[in-house]
């Protein structure tokens, strides 16, 4: 069985062009249309709707072609993310062509086709309202299973199969002025170059350019290899692997550089493919995992503007991981969580609001830091919660601190010398459940370092948190604490480091300027990606790197510049 993605030529598609130029739009809020089942299935022949009319067009191109309508025909509406999945039958040793037709309000629709266990048989994403696929039988019928997705728009739709010997395949297509997905379900396969150019012409069609020429990754039964990947931010990136022969199964995943996943692709069967979204630069990796036999792999790997492709929300291959939803009881979350904010030294606790929220949802909470004091701000999620954003603005309007997390690690932290009234603000952003606002207090000289301005403070301690749930600890030269450095324009600061191989190393800066950098090197070389007042510099040493001396160079571009130093290892 053989997947294969369609490739369509450039331009209108004459035929469909010329008949879907009257086809009406039909408005998300009105009732759908009834959908055509086997024993009304010639009803858009003789019907006025203006999908029937094109449909019967096209069918008299196709007739003279060689292919027939069959009676499983199906239609209905969609409208934007809105799927249909309808069951037909292919009869052995006979090809079908899945023409599908979209109202004008139906601006790009895709299409695919399963086997009864859930594999993938061929499928049509290319950007485009009216998909094709063709099939063809071996010596055995199937029960397959036709799948739409409206990608972008709404209205309705109509689909039918027509059926043609194999060797008339070539002419339908030509009929239809379109190349469209093709799968054999006998021993027949394409070749890998087709398979490579349909991924190819697919995703430069949706704005992708390839960045470089296809990589050819040798793999042993069981072995991975990582292949550098470096990304900039506000771009998105596909890799797809193409298994060769030997290969039965390849997974496909990306990781970033301090070894997080960021997407991956473990479908079985020989091709993979992922997506995702940059928003830093860094040195990530592909990784190819052989599953299933000893090969070579072909991989592709593209690049488009996020604004282009619509972000990650404009993303279809592969699966982005997503914080798993909370199954600890609420209750028992907001107890660990304040037991741990105890043992941190914030011992005065209080509950500013416990309720539900919705996926999306978002809820305000008013309260005051009193004079002198620091507050960690603990949002706790219970079963269902998966994403929170928690905001803490003051009486301006402006934001002080923010924080993003699952349903145990998101919070924030408050300092300040005078009483400070602030406005927390917290959002679902994905799952749904029952939360709890918490607030833990401690004495402004309690919390280190007590010679940081209060907002600094404030940042070095969520820094270090969050660092310390990614698995972070004190790098050995900073065991007591952050350090405080002068930082002069014409006089860089380094603080040398000892680095040990397959080690991983945050380092921040932060200051009350904006010009404030930082970079870990070694020699003359740059490791990894420079940090700045916002973000770490980061790097993660390879397996098996032997250990070494590095420095950390903190400069600013501003005269006269206060910054404090903290760098963290796992």
């Amino acid at each position: 069985m053989s997947v294969v993605q369609s490739r369509r030529f450039l331009g209108c598609l004459i035929v469909l062009c010329a008949v879907l130029a009257g086809c009406a739009t039909k408005r998300a809020g009105e009732a759908a249309s009834p959908t055509l089942t086997r024993e009304n299935a010639p009803g858009w022949k003789a019907s006025d709707d203006p999908l029937g009319v094109a449909m019967r067009a096209v069918a008299r191109q196709l007739e003279r072609a060689g292919a027939a309508p069959s009676r499983d025909a199906f239609g209905g509406f969609l409208s934007t993310g809105g799927r249909s999945t309808n069951r037909f039958e292919l009869a052995a040793r006979t090809c079908t062509t899945l023409v599908a037709l979209a109202a004008q309000g139906v601006h790009d629709m895709d299409a695919a086709v399963y086997g009864p266990e859930g594999d993938l048989v061929a499928a049509d994403s290319q950007p485009d309202p009216h998909p094709t696929i063709q099939l063809c039988a071996g010596d055995t019928p199937r029960t397959l299973y036709y799948a739409l997705y409206v990608y972008e728009g709404a209205g309705s739709f109509l689909v039918v199969p027509f059926t043609s010997e194999p060797d008339a395949l070539e002419r339908v297509a030509s009929a239809l002025g379109a190349r469209p997905a093709v799968a054999r379900l006998d021993a027949v396969d394409v070749t890998t170059k087709e398979r490579l150019e349909d991924f190819r012409d697919g995703l430069v069609r949706r704005g992708f350019a390839q960045l470089d020429r296809p990589l050819e990754v040798p793999l042993a039964d069981g072995q991975r290899m990582r292949i550098a990947l470096p990304v900039e931010a506000g771009q998105c990136y596909t890799a797809g692997s193409f298994a060769r022969e030997g290969l039965a199964e390849v997974n496909l995943r990306v990781v970033d550089d301090e070894g997080s996943e960021v997407a991956r692709d473990e479908t079985v069967g020989g091709d993979t493919s992922l997506q995702f979204c940059a928003d830093r630069p860094g040195q990530y990796a592909a990784e190819l995992l052989s599953k299933d036999g000893i090969g070579v792999a072909t991989l592709l790997m593209f690049r488009a503007p996020a604004a282009i492709v619509g972000g990650p929300n404009g993303l279809w291959l592969g699966e982005r991981p997503l914080a798993r939803a909370s199954l600890v009881p609420l209750e028992q979350a907001v107890a660990e969580l304040g037991a741990r904010a105890a043992r941190d030294g914030y011992r005065s606790a209080r509950t500013l609001r416990v309720g539900r929220l919705m996926p999306g949802e978002a809820v305000a909470e008013a309260a005051t830091l009193p004079a002198k004091r620091c507050a960690r701000v603990v949002a706790a999620g219970g079963p269902g919660v998966r994403l929170l954003a928690l905001r803490a603005l003051d009486a301006q309007g402006h934001t002080i601190s923010s924080a993003q997390g699952d349903a145990r690690s998101t919070y924030l932290h408050l300092c300040s010398d005078a009483q400070l009234p602030v406005r927390l603000q917290l959002h679902a952003l994905a799952g749904s459940g029952r939360f709890a606002l918490t607030w833990h207090e401690a004495p402004l000289e309690a919390v280190p370092p007590v010679q940081a301005a209060d907002a600094l403070r404030a940042r070095l301690l969520q820094a270090e948190q969050l660092a310390g749930d990614a698995g972070y600890h004190r790098h050995p030269s900073f065991a007591g604490g952050p350090v405080a450095v002068s930082l002069k324009r014409a006089e860089p600061f380094s603080v040398p480091l000892n680095t040990s191989g397959n080690q991983c190393v945050r380092a921040y800066v932060i200051s009350t300027e904006r010009g404030a950098y930082g970079e870990l090197v070694s020699g003359s070389k740059r490791l990894g990606e420079p940090g700045n007042d916002i973000d770490p510099a980061l790097f993660c040493a390879p397996a098996g790197a032997q250990a070494g001396a590095a420095e950390l160079r903190i400069a600013s571009e501003n005269a006269d510049t206060e910054a404090w130093l903290l760098v963290l290892v796992k």
